[in-house]
């Protein structure tokens, strides 16, 4: 059996190699061969991989760099040592299975779109930073101790909720029941602990739940949680805490943990945002009575203050971006450090100034990495700033100018419309088009390679839609 499965892997990598073959899954396909050979199945570039009402069984990685089509069928991993699934970019499965015959972990490569069942009954999901949508037609079902996890990356829901009597949207955990018409309501789950100023540490899972009418509700959440999601607290002293900031600060709520069911209960809730859960016997290492960014034109100033302080060795300030070009999901990058207290009970006073903030930065986030003496890290914040543009199309001067090899132009646009940037000769003759196309409202910077122009004078204009800006440069060799 091994030999035929090992033969039909060879046969269909060579078919995938191929530039214009095509292959469809119609009834069931597995590919499972000896641990210990960990094969991987990869869609070669030109190769197409169709999963239609049937199943494709995998028991090592899957790569795809061609076209994979699972939109009709069903996914299934099986294998016996951690697996990785790079469906490709914008992949959409109808279902996929964690069912490994070891429990390990399958890590997903890219985002993916599930319209159907996302079953999970040996074995974890690991998001690895990806985000799951399961839209308002897929659903999760998980087996005790067998979740969907990582500490970076959602999964995601969305359901029309009138009057809805105990609705777990998209089966992520967070239930739901109201006598009012809540409309699309979206729920996300994510896995990071939260902390904010608590003084708390919560559980590994979170849920942002974000009715289309958010007032008015008098609800009832159950908040479903794992075992293995504890972080290390007491069961029966959990209790429900929300943040209405994104997670920089939360407040207790309260609620009735039952932990043989691994649920916790609240009524009343007027509105949503995001919800944990912690237990009020667990301080954090550091009890943080404020963080704020302000900003004076390009730099930013955070500020933060704590009231105590257990062994605290130092804060690491990290700092993540993000356009309407670019909204998703944040990287975080360490811009600096300051030394802390150590152990304290004495307020202290922090200040430090960023002021390198990325010139197309629209939203600018800033959160602390809070660092123990024994190297253990707790997260706080966030806290972000608004990079706005004024109200007309403004264009900078280049820098450096003059510029021997590259220079930098900058320029605003307070709505989108379509750009041209262009360099021009004295002569009028265009040298150089930078853009040319539509943008989006905000700030952008351009970097030009100007090494291969002659020395001399030249102009670079820009136009916005009927506005027309021109600016001089000089290259000198």
């Amino acid at each position: 059996m091994t030999t035929f499965l090992l033969s039909c892997l060879r046969q269909l990598r060579q078919a995938l190699r191929g530039k214009r073959r095509l292959i469809t899954v119609l009834l069931l396909l597995t590919i499972a061969v000896p641990a210990a050979a960990q094969p991987q199945l990869t869609v070669e570039s030109g190769g197409t991989v169709t999963v239609s009402n049937g199943a494709l069984n995998l028991g090592g990685d899957f790569a795809n760099n061609g076209t994979f089509d699972a939109s009709n069928g069903t996914v299934s991993f099986i294998g016996t040592t951690n697996q990785t699934f790079s469906p490709g970019a914008g992949a959409t499965i109808q279902s996929l299975t964690v069912n490994q015959a070891s429990a390990n972990a399958v890590l997903l490569a890219n985002p993916l779109s599930v319209t159907g069942l996302l079953t999970v009954s040996n074995g974890d999901l690991n998001l690895n930073g990806q985000v799951i949508d399961l839209g308002t037609t897929g659903m999760l079902d998980e087996a005790d101790g067998q979740t969907v996890t990582g500490t970076s990356g959602h999964i995601t829901a969305t359901r029309f909720l009138n009057a809805p009597n105990a609705v777990n949207v998209g089966g992520l955990g967070a239930r739901i029941t109201s006598d009012e018409n809540m409309s699309a309501t979206t729920v996300t789950r994510g896995h990071a602990p939260q902390t904010g100023s608590s003084s708390n540490e919560g559980i590994a899972r979170y849920f942002d739940i974000q009715p289309g009418v958010n007032s008015g509700l008098n609800a009832t959440l159950e908040f479903f949680y794992d075992d293995t999601e504890l972080n290390g607290l007491d069961e029966t002293t959990l209790e429900l805490w929300r943040s209405d900031d994104g997670g920089s600060t939360f407040t207790a709520q309260g609620g009735t943990v039952s932990p043989s069911v691994d649920v916790i209960a609240m009524s009343g809730i007027d509105s949503f945002s995001r919800w944990t859960a912690t237990s009020s016997g667990a301080p954090l290492p550091v009890e943080l009575a404020g963080f704020d960014a302000l900003r004076d034109d390009d730099t930013v100033t955070l500020r933060w203050k704590t009231l105590s302080e257990k062994n605290s060795a130092t804060f690491e300030i990290q700092r993540s971006t993000s356009t309407l070009d670019d909204p998703g999901d944040r990287e975080w990058s360490a811009i600096g450090h300051k030394q802390a207290a150590g152990t304290t009970d004495e307020p202290q006073t922090y200040r430090f100034e960023d002021t390198d903030v990325p010139y197309e930065a629209q939203t600018v986030h800033y959160r602390l990495k809070q660092v123990d003496v024994d190297g253990t890290e707790t997260y706080y914040g966030e806290a972000k700033v608004l990079i706005r543009t004024g109200n007309n199309v403004t264009l900078h001067g280049n820098f450096p100018n003059p510029v021997r090899s590259e220079t930098t132009i900058r320029y605003e646009l307070p709505e989108a419309g379509e750009v041209q940037l262009a360099v021009f000769d004295l002569l009028g003759r265009r040298v150089r088009t930078l853009v040319d196309g539509p943008q989006t409202a905000g700030r952008k910077e351009i970097r030009m390679n100007a090494s291969t122009l002659p020395s001399g004078s030249y102009f670079y204009r820009l136009q916005v839609d009927s506005q027309t800006m021109t600016r001089r440069m000089t290259v000198v060799r």
